[in-house]
């Protein structure tokens, strides 16, 4: 039997939050947060939570301080933070944060 993957949590565009499983072979599934069962009705192609996920999936599956996945909708450039150099953190981070706790005790 395989399980799926770690339970995920996701805004999607309306403000609505889902929780689902990132299946290793069946990619995400929508669960009920409260008994982690699958959902016997997943989400139709039209609902927000695909475009959600989907940007999500592809910015590299990010989760921000709260535990809710990052993501920054297609076209939107998202807020980032310089660390040095070449390198850059999202703002609100926990890397970011850390930068900035860093910085105002040098």
């Amino acid at each position: 039997m395989l399980v799926g993957g770690p339970v995920q949590r996701i805004r999607d565009p309306d403000g609505r939050i889902w929780t689902f499983e990132m299946h290793p072979w069946c990619g995400p599934v929508v669960i009920n947060s409260a008994t982690g069962e699958p959902l016997d009705r997943q989400p139709s192609e039209k609902s927000p939570f695909w475009p959600a996920v989907d940007a999500w999936i592809a910015q590299g599956k990010l989760v921000d301080q709260h535990g809710l996945c990052h993501w920054v909708p297609p076209g939107d450039k998202p807020k980032l933070v310089h660390l040095g150099g070449r390198n850059y953190a999202f703002a609100g981070s926990k890397l970011a944060q850390s930068a900035q706790a860093h910085k105002e005790r040098a």
